[in-house]
């Protein structure tokens, strides 16, 4: 993330899963957008964008989540998320992707158009496209009114709907293709236009305003009501709709039978009516049985991490709350799993659950074991929005998980300071206090088995005091580390993609040099590396020495599926190995699975650049690529269709990830 301009008002931003009934959406919230440093042509994959899962409503808006918090904060069941979200900016957030968790027992509200019991191809009503009790709101249509002249009429679009005459003279009438008919009957012979301009018309379209369970409304106007208008209303309020901007904004859909035409639905919308100030007929329709449902399960949670496995950008992931609920365990284990998955890039921050003494921290803390985890504790206690004087019902303090609070001081260490420096030592804002006081004892236990604190400093205030993953491996032993690597293999992964298929040669490897080198470059002049200079703190290497002809043959034989290749193709295949290497200490990053790989489904990695050998210094790479490779021969040789002793191993030193 980057600087945050002023923030502005947010509309509502809703994306169903595909094909799974709105069983979970994704929300993204912004403030506003910025970007780092990428040098000679190597992408940058900006550092703390941020995902929360959650088992809320659906969101809107900031503004708008103040209001959720209004309806839920004070509820035994409090919405942590709106809260996390709130806090995730307060504290410098910019970007933030939500992905909902639905509740098991989930409803969908829906409102009835047509009486109870009506054929559904004859039957109307509206609908929510998600579950949920944000969708128990209600629907106004109006029916406007607008006096054409016959030049108009001549230009209105197919399946308009014109009205002529008045009281008992009036008579409805259709535009089909280029002239008008009937609606009542649109196969009879079509009518003269002229004649009709002559007895008052007025085109008929409808307005419809959606209002969700929060209050907050969405007008559509100019709608047809005959499915061949460009603006049907069933296509505008479609349950799917074709243009994203309605997939994003609708969240209510109509349902129309088959059976149902231009005229049909008119008077079914507007069948008892009421007249408004204006003059326009108006009715609305109540939408009731939305459900939020019970607590969800991990089935929900992992059914929302992989709608956010999509988003390339996502760096940091978060559920919010989900310490509270009695799947804490399993889904922190879906969190870490996500976050591990091949080239995610990610990094996930837990929460222990609410009310937890140091001894039940360190407890479930052992209970964790991960390279891209980090946990945080205790919760944080906020003052409440909500409260306000005479309201003693409404509590003046919550006590709320760190995880949001802790993902804005991501962002906003990144932005301020850069990813290469530890989220630790930063002022956690709108903290009260926290829900126990950490001292210098606890700290000291809890610290080097990799909790996280949150502690008050006399003179200091309310701080994060801990910077460490939840891993016992001594290689990765800090979140800034960790954030660090999937930064730079991210954007070197990313930024790279170009020499696919590039002839493997000598120019080749100079471009790679020269951009690679460049965005090292870049950061080192940014503070990121140790070393008084360039040539102290990284080197990249990228020739012949690194880069052998057997490797290159190993290489393209693993995209043959195991193969045997007649000559070695002298190009640059899909997925190739890397090596990096940082302070004489090896790390494992960067790596990509061979899934296809014939007669051996290894799951190990490799990665595209390791074909021509560069070797930077942040790291090594090439986890397992000599196992990889080794059982690419042994199936050429028991295949024979290669010599066993003519391979050999790659150039890189290698270390289990």
């Amino acid at each position: 993330m980057a600087a945050t301009p002023p923030a502005k008002k947010l509309k509502k931003a809703v994306v169903p899963l595909e094909g799974v009934h709105c069983a979970s959406c994704v929300t993204r919230l912004e403030n506003g957008l910025g970007s780092l440093p990428g040098l000679a042509g190597v992408s940058v994959n900006l550092p703390s964008r941020t995902a929360f899962l959650s088992y809320d409503a659906a969101l809107t808006g900031q503004k708008q989540i103040e209001e959720r918090i209004a309806d839920l904060g004070y509820t035994p069941a409090t919405n942590y998320l709106a809260h996390a979200v709130r806090a995730f900016f307060n504290e410098g957030g910019s970007r933030l992707y939500v992905s909902r968790v639905v509740g098991s027992g989930a409803a969908t509200a829906a409102g009835a158009v047509t009486a109870e019991g009506t054929a559904a191809d004859e039957a109307v009503a509206f609908v929510a496209r998600f579950p949920g009790a944000i969708g128990n709101g209600r629907i106004v249509v109006r029916e406007v009114l607008a006096p054409v002249a016959l030049t108009a009429m001549n230009n209105a679009p197919a399946g308009s709907l014109l009205l002529t005459g008045s009281g008992a003279a009036a008579a409805w009438h259709l535009k089909i293709g280029d002239t008008w008919h009937p609606a009542g009957s649109p196969a009879d012979a079509a009518e003269d236009a002229a004649t009709l301009a002559a007895a008052t018309p007025r085109m008929a379209t409808l307005l419809v305003v959606a209002i969700d369970g929060d209050g907050e409304d969405l007008s559509h106007e100019g709608l047809g009501f005959d499915r061949s208008h460009p603006a049907w209303v069933g296509h505008v309020m479609a349950a799917a709709p074709g243009r994203r901007a309605d997939h994003l904004q609708n969240l209510y859909a109509i349902a129309i039978g088959g059976n149902i035409g231009a005229l049909e639905l008119r008077n079914a919308l507007f069948a008892g009516a009421g007249v408004n100030a204006a003059g326009e007929l108006e009715r609305s329709f109540a939408l009731t049985g939305g459900s939020d449902g019970a607590a969800p399960g991990t089935d929900a949670y992992a059914l929302a991490l992989g709608e956010l496995a999509g988003l390339e950008d996502v760096s940091i992931v978060a559920a919010p709350g989900s310490s509270a609920y009695p799947d804490a365990q399993a889904v922190a284990n879906l969190l870490i799993s996500h976050a591990e998955a091949r080239r995610a890039y990610r990094i996930a921050v837990l929460d222990l659950p609410p009310a937890q003494l140091p001894g039940d921290a360190r407890t479930l803390r052992g209970l964790i074991d991960s390279r891209y985890a980090a946990v945080y504790y205790p919760w944080v206690v906020v003052s409440n929005p909500l409260a306000r004087p005479g309201r003693e019902d409404i509590p003046r303090e919550l006590a709320l998980p760190p995880s949001g609070f802790v993902c804005g001081i991501y962002a906003r260490n990144d932005v301020e300071r850069g990813v290469w420096k530890a989220p630790a030592n930063e002022v956690v804002r709108g903290a009260l206090r926290f829900e126990l006081d950490i001292n210098f004892a606890q700290q000291e236990m809890l610290n080097p088995i990799g909790v996280n604190c949150l502690r008050y400093l006399s003179g200091r205030g309310f701080r994060v005091w801990g910077a460490r993953l939840a891993s016992s491996d001594p290689e990765w032993k800090y979140v800034n580390v960790r954030r660090y690597f999937n930064y730079l293999e991210s954007s070197i992964d990313r930024g790279t993609q170009w020499v696919v298929f590039e002839p493997n040669d000598s120019p080749l490897w100079a471009q790679i040099r020269l951009n690679i080198g460049a965005f090292m470059h870049g950061l080192f002049r940014q503070g990121a590396f140790q070393g008084r200079s360039p040539r102290e703190a990284y080197f990249v290497k990228c020739d012949a020495e690194t880069t052998t002809h057997p490797t290159v043959c190993r290489t393209t034989v693993l995209r043959l599926n195991g193969d045997a290749a007649e000559t070695c193709d002298d190009h640059v295949v899909e997925e190739v190995p890397v090596a990096l290497v940082y302070n004489g200490i090896s790390h494992a990053v960067m790596m990509a699975s061979p899934a296809d790989l014939e007669d051996f489904a290894l799951g190990f990695s490799i990665n595209m650049l390791t074909l021509f050998g560069i070797v930077l210094a942040i790291g090594i790479v090439v986890d397992d690529a000599i196992v990889v490779v080794e059982a690419v021969e042994k199936i050429m040789h028991d295949k024979g269709l290669a010599p066993r002793e003519a391979a050999g191993r790659l150039p890189v030193r290698c270390r289990t990830r």
